[in-house]
């Protein structure tokens, strides 16, 4: 039989993930196995290692070979069942006919109760939210549930059942639990999931993680299943995987499996060829530890495994997080010890004044002392609690003339801004830089560490995975709130007229101050489509957008503290500090309340509002204007992390994985000087002949409100509600910029959406909301609006 070119999904581009699903499994060797399902070539190069013969058929196919063949030691089938297999039972007798008495069936498949299917998840099989879950699905994939399949596999033969949790899913994954190891405490900092399938989600997955080790679901709410089906009984003596930890992202240098078996033994083995030389540089490493007195993990090295037993010690981190509330001393005392560990690991090494300022932008004397070998991986998470000592494991990278104090600052750092956050409430980071001499090396020690995890957890490879895994959690609860509220539209329609008479008087204020002074402004994007197609407001939209040339702006910004009285307010970044949205004006009238999710408990005003944005010079070359935009993006970013908690998701359009880089550089500014780096760029072009708004946020996404000056220099005024406002003349050529050729249709009621999640309240003031927490917006049935 020939190989195919199997279908592909989304995941295909990385076959080295997705050969992490059986990488660690215990295959014994022998002549023949047949490979079934969709994307496994992927698992060919690793099945040669075991099996002499290995036949594959068309995955879209459902003819198995002929029983009276050879039969097979072992079949796979991953996948399989989803598309392929119409009766269940038919199919595993015929399995089982194929298989000689020892055989074994690998048999992967996906949970139609698996935790993303509920949360509204999809993939390659199930492309509707939901319709995995309902049997008489007309999808071409029909998913199972785990008593569904056992019920097949005990009535057509087989015997010994074992199952396996992939986590999170088939494609990549990082941990592999049992029903004889299942996770006790959170596994977030082991395995983070990710869509690449935009999917609708209820609430993201991750959420619900800690849940299912609380309640002891996992077994039956896994995504998906490895099962391990044998004809006869079992060996009980077998050598059995209980536990996996994988970290196929690494680079085939640096990928391991870490596999904890029934006999209380451990084994961490490369998951290449290439990462052999790896895996024996950490066996010297831990053994260089124990020559220099260091207690270790006991170790053997055999062929191209290290073998250790089970420590049933205390994990450092588990009694830090312990001691923390216990005995805070100890808790510290920690760091003393690690220091002194690390200070007898090493002979003196040597770093010239060159060195020091090339490698670590810092003078000799201050990286002083420094070890000839740095042992950076002596933190917490690779150290057990033994007695009065510490007990170190998995000692991987080495730093040669490294400063000792760098390899503290790493077990600090991890520790309060990875592993145990909450140290901050007890012992101030700024205090413990201090206590442990830090402070000044801090920043320097901060960006060799970033670039090192960059280069570590191949960031460049796996960016897009990383930008997947990013949830959108304010859309969930949009999406749960239209669950709730049927009688949305009514409900809603009500409110949104309500909120137009709010912006209407705004809109006039603004007016009457822009004419006083002779301010020129523009109605721009829905504002100005509003103006020319419905005379007013877009029925549905719940906002206005206004752009001002910068001379103007600035004049607005000098002039609002005398022209904007109570209860109107010209709120700027400097005018009202604790809340940002990338660096324009917005006119709020504080008598009412629009709260966003994200400023919720704020004390900045949060009145319903008009946006104001300046237009500022700009490059006319597209790639010089990409990288002001880019340069901007980073201030902005940085800004959003000092003013807003990773919880508030003000940077939900940033990865979980590089959302940290932000968090941790956001300490090498003040405020005040990230204002002052923003208008410094906003208005570093000279006149070019183009304008942009640039100081509305755009992440990562193209900047489009970008106009040839020429197009500014006129404006006329048309009819808007019961006033009159200003739009550019040449308005059909920036309408038709923005919304095509057809922009007066009206587009039908699905395509009908606002701007963003707001809870407005135009009969109250944000000043009596100030308790308002997100349970409570979301359970109201009429104040909130989901646009």
């Amino acid at each position: 039989m020939t190989d195919q070119l199997y279908p592909k999904g989304k995941m295909s581009s990385f076959p080295e993930l997705r050969r992490a699903l059986l990488c660690w499994y215990p295959f014994e060797c022998a002549d023949r196995a047949l490979l079934l399902g969709e994307n496994t070539e992927a698992f060919l190069p690793l099945l040669q290692n075991y099996f002499s013969t290995i036949d594959t058929i068309d995955p879209t196919g459902t003819d198995l070979p002929d029983s009276r063949l050879q039969p097979y030691d072992c079949v796979i089938a991953i996948d399989y069942l989803e598309r392929n297999v119409t009766d269940v039972s038919e199919w595993l007798k015929t399995v089982n006919r194929l298989l000689k008495p020892e055989g074994l069936l690998l048999l992967g498949f996906r949970n139609r109760f698996g935790l993303r299917y509920l949360c509204g998840g999809m993939d390659d099989y199930v492309q509707t939210p939901f319709s995995g879950l309902a049997k008489d699905t007309k999808n071409s994939a029909v998913l199972f549930s785990r008593h569904e399949v056992n019920q097949f596999l005990q009535k057509t033969g087989f015997m010994d059942i074992r199952y396996y949790y992939p986590m999170p899913d088939s494609d990549f994954t990082q941990a592999v639990f049992t029903d004889d190891r299942l996770p006790e405490t959170s596994f977030r900092d082991r395995v983070f999931p990710y869509d690449p399938y935009e999917s609708p989600w209820m609430i993201p997955e991750i959420d619900l993680y800690d849940d299912m080790v609380y309640e002891g679901t996992l077994p039956q709410a896994a995504n998906y299943y490895l099962v391990e089906c044998r004809k006869q009984p079992d060996n009980p003596w077998r050598k059995k995987v209980i536990y996996t930890a994988l970290s196929a992202d690494r680079g085939a240098e640096r990928s391991f499996a870490t596999v904890l078996f029934s006999d209380d033994t451990v084994q961490k083995r490369p998951l290449s060829p290439e990462g052999i030389p790896a895996l024996h540089t950490i066996y010297r490493n831990l053994e260089h530890l124990r020559s220099r007195g260091l207690l270790t993990v006991d170790q053997k090295l055999t062929g191209n495994t290290i073998e250790m037993p089970l420590v049933r010690e205390e994990a450092l981190l588990s009694y830090m997080k312990r001691s923390l509330t216990e005995d805070p001393d100890a808790f510290l005392a920690v760091f003393s010890e690690i220091w002194e560990d690390i200070l007898r690991s090493s002979e003196p090494g040597i770093l010239s004044e060159d060195e020091a300022l090339r490698l670590w932008e810092l003078s000799a004397s201050q990286l002083s002392p420094v070890l000839e070998k740095g042992y950076i991986d002596m933190i917490p998470y690779n150290i057990f609690r033994a007695g009065s000592s510490l007990r170190y494991y998995d000692q991987e990278f080495v730093v040669e003339n490294c400063p000792a104090k760098y390899i503290l600052f790493r077990a600090i750092y991890f520790i309060w801004f990875h592993h145990l956050p909450e140290a901050e409430q007890v012992f101030p980071v700024e205090e413990v830089k201090a206590r442990f001499g830090l402070t000044d090396l801090w920043e320097s020690f901060l960006r060799r560490e970033l670039r090192f995890v960059s280069d570590n957890r191949n960031w460049k490879v796996y960016q897009l995975i990383h930008k997947w895994s990013a949830f959108d959690r304010p859309a969930c609860g949009e999406r749960r709130r239209r669950l709730r509220d049927m009688d949305y539209a009514r409900t809603a329609a009500v409110l949104i007229d309500e909120v137009h008479n709010v912006q209407l008087g705004l809109l006039q204020e603004f007016d009457r101050v822009c004419v006083k002074h002779g301010l020129q402004y523009f109605a721009i994007h829905g504002t100005l489509l509003g103006a020319v197609r419905h005379h007013g407001f877009i029925p549905w939209d719940d906002d206005l957008d206004f752009a001002m040339l910068r001379e103007d702006y600035d004049r607005l910004v000098q002039l609002a503290p005398f022209e904007f009285r109570e209860p109107y307010f010209f709120q700027t970044p400097e005018s009202d500090p604790t809340c940002f949205y990338g660096g324009y004006a917005k006119l709020r009238d504080s008598r009412t309340a629009a709260l966003e999710t994200q400023n919720l408990g704020k004390p900045c005003n949060q009145g319903i509002w008009i946006d104001i944005l300046p237009l500022d010079r700009c490059p006319a070359s597209p790639s010089k204007r990409a990288a002001l935009q880019k340069r901007l993006t980073l201030i902005q970013r940085l800004y959003y992390a000092k003013l807003y908690k990773q919880t508030d998701c003000a940077l939900r359009d940033v990865s979980g994985a590089r959302i940290s880089f932000y968090y941790i550089f956001k300490r090498l500014f003040s405020n005040e000087d990230l204002l002052k780096l923003l208008y410094r760029q906003f208005t570093s072009c000279r006149e070019t002949g183009c304008r942009a708004i640039l100081a509305g946020y755009t992440g990562s996404r193209r900047n489009r409100s970008v106009y040839a000056e020429a197009d500014l220099e006129q404006t006329v005024r048309l009819p808007f509600e019961n006033m009159q406002l200003c739009v550019p003349a040449n308005y059909d050529s920036w309408l038709r910029k923005w919304y095509g050729d057809d922009y007066m249709q009206i587009p039908p009621p699905e395509k009908r959406h606002g701007h963003g999640i707001v809870a407005f309240y135009t009969d109250r003031s944000f000043r009596d909301l100030k308790t308002v927490t997100l349970t409570d917006l979301l359970n109201k049935d009429r104040s909130w609006i989901s646009l």
